[in-house]
Parts: C-alpha cells; structure tokens; sequence
C-alpha cells in the first residue's frame, strides 16, 4: 500500500495528489501493482534506489501488464541460476497478477558472477531465448565488466520497455486481461538465458575499440542539421564505442565516455532513431529535430559550430525525460537554455507533460485503460 502511494507520488508529483474520485480512480491500478518486485538479497541498492526501482517497476505494470522483477543474490549457494529462476516464478507467482503469464525476471548472482533473464510463456514471443542471451552478452556483460550494473539493470529495464511499447503502438500486444475460464496457472517461467558477468571484472574487460581513422574522417560536424543526424546514425551502426568524434560537441564527447556504449545499446538508439519522419526547426545556431510519426521517438537538439552542425545529446540526457506507467513515454523539462527559450512556441503541456508541438504526441495505451 505504502509503495503504491510513493509510486503515484513519484510518477504523477506531488501537485496532483488531492482525496478525490478522480484521485481514487488513478490509485486504482497502483494498488492493485502493489507487490514488492525488487527482491535484493545481497542489500546491493541504497534504500532510495530500491524505492526508484521499486517505482518504475510497478509503473510498468500498469503501463504495459508486465510483471518484471529483479532478484540479487550474494551467492546460490551451488544452486544454478535458472533451478532459482523457476523457483522464483512458482513461489513469488511472478506473472500471475498480469493474467497472461508476462513474467520477467532479471537474476544477478553476484558470487557467481552470473546473470540471468528468464520470461514468461505470453513474453516469448517479444523476447525470444536469442534475444534474452544478445541482451545479456552484449549488453550487460560489459555494463557489469565497467563496475557500473546498476545501470546496467537500469539501461535493460529502458530497452525491455521499449520493445513492449513498440509492440502495443504495432498492435501486437494486448494491454487488457486475457478472458480465461479461470484456471490460469501463475507458472510463468517459459523461456530464458544466461550468462557469465563480472560483475567484479576489470574495466578493461569493455569493449573501448577506436573507430578507424576513416570511419571518424567521416563523422565530423555538418554542412546541414539533417546530415548531422543521418551521421549520428551512421555512428551507431557501426557498433563501435567510440565517442570521441567531431560529430558531437566536447560537452556530448564527456558525457558518452561515462557510459559504456554496449553493441545493444547502440542498435537500441538506432531502432529509436532510425526509419521515422521527422521535421527540423532551425533558429539560428541552434536547431529542434523531432519525429512526427513515432511518440516513443525523443527529440534531438543541434548547435551550430565553427566547424558546422553538431549533435547535443547531453541537451537530451537533461531535459527529456523517460517516463513510465502514464500515457506519454517521454516528457520535456523546462529549464534556462537556449535551446527552452528560443524553441518556447513548440513546448506545450499535454496531459500534464510538456512535449514538441507538431510532433507525434499520440498516447500510449495502458492497461487501466482497457
């Protein structure tokens, strides 16, 4: 009860918490998530982490009907991770509460230095065992090797979400309660992968190749906004986590270098980014790229330079917002930059969230909808 309250309070703010109908309909959904779904025996997360955790997590229940969790164990004590994994699933009834056996877990076994991410039968079908083990050799392996998987387990909550909100917006996920003749099992455990993580690694052990001379030649700033951003693709299909280019401002290039850029969370940026419409506002030497037929897609900003057009993605890691469980999956901040001054015309307030004017601002259906 008390962690649906603090959840509504850190999803909706404080401005909106008023002992009305309204209030009690929006409560609804959260007390009906409430369930503890970071289960940390090692005491690995500081209490306000766990809380944040905590929120995103039942937040993504009443979003999507996907019951995630996430295990920490100090050591299995000889058990092997996926003997735990189902014994999690039947004892915790992981799935059982989104009536269509969604279950996911995320399993860290830090004396083992063992991963593991096992989903439900009905999430099977979006997250394969392939994709489940890509995730986990070439996305959180390095996040882990880099002494940094809190935000590994962080940036692996970001990109399951996405996959499952790309699914809702594609109609080929159901947010509403399967109609069963009432014998569901709460048995999710369906398919799954794990894998080797050092967890207590050496940062050594991360990818940090260098692009070669030509790549970079190549991936400097631009003559035009949108050639900049067809660089900035480029960039990400190569697969290589190298930001030191000419493509991104020094302030872009800092900002990058403190996070491990794994293969999977390049191809997840590009996926993001890449195949959509999109129109660019240009004031000056500074310039709004926005998509107008994708609503999981965030804005990017430009600054013009000496040397041409450069992207600004620490603009973005400030004032945009993930959002989880509402109806909009990104949010713009307000804030004193260029950028929020000369661009005030095209922030507007939807739904008590500032989005881009012009830009694909459909909902996104949630469960409590249905």
């Amino acid at each position: 009860m008390l962690l649906a309250i603090a959840a509504a309070l850190l999803v909706y703010g404080w401005p909106r918490i008023v002992v009305t109908t309204s209030f009690v309909r929006m409560m609804i959904p959260f007390l009906l998530a409430a369930k503890e779904r970071v289960h940390d025996k090692a005491h690995f997360f500081m209490r306000e982490d766990k809380l944040n955790i905590e929120t995103v997590l039942c937040s993504l229940f009443v979003e999507t009907n996907m019951d995630v969790h996430l295990a920490i164990f100090p050591d299995l004590e000889g058990r092997s991770p996926e003997e735990v994994a189902t014994t999690m699933f039947e004892e915790l009834r992981i799935g059982g509460q989104s009536h269509r056996e969604r279950g996911l877990l995320v399993l860290v076994d830090l004396g083992g230095q063992r991963f593991r991410l096992q989903a439900g039968y009905d999430l099977e079908e979006y997250f394969p065992d392939s994709f489940l083990s890509y995730m986990i050799h070439d996305h959180a392996r390095h996040f882990f090797a880099a002494k940094n998987p809190s935000r590994a387990l962080s940036a692996t909550v970001k990109i399951l979400t996405y996959h499952i909100r790309r699914a809702i917006l594609e109609g080929r996920f159901a947010t509403a309660p399967a109609v069963g003749n009432g014998t569901m099992t709460f048995l999710s455990s369906g398919g799954g992968a794990s894998g080797v993580v050092p967890v207590a690694g050496d940062a050594k052990s991360l990818d940090v190749s260098r692009l070669p001379e030509s790549a970079r030649e190549s991936l400097v700033a631009a003559p035009t906004v949108e050639e900049a951003f067809r660089r900035y693709l480029a960039w990400t299909a190569l697969g290589v986590p190298d930001p030191e280019i000419g493509l991104f401002p020094h302030n872009t290039q800092t900002y990058l270098t403190t996070m491990p850029l794994t293969p999977v969370w390049l191809d997840f940026l590009r996926l993001r980014d890449g195949g959509h419409h999109f129109e660019i506002d240009e004031r000056g030497d500074y310039a709004l790229l926005y998509f107008t037929d994708d609503p999981l897609a965030e804005p990017e900003f430009f600054h013009r330079a000496e040397a041409g057009w450069q992207l600004d993605m620490v603009e973005n890691a400030l004032w945009v917002n993930d959002v989880v469980g509402r109806s909009r999956a990104w949010c713009y901040v307000p804030n004193e930059t260029p950028y929020d001054k000369l661009f005030a015309d095209r922030f507007f307030n939807d739904d008590n969230c500032v989005r881009v004017r012009g830009a694909d601002n459909r909902p996104i259906e949630r469960r409590s909808q249905r």
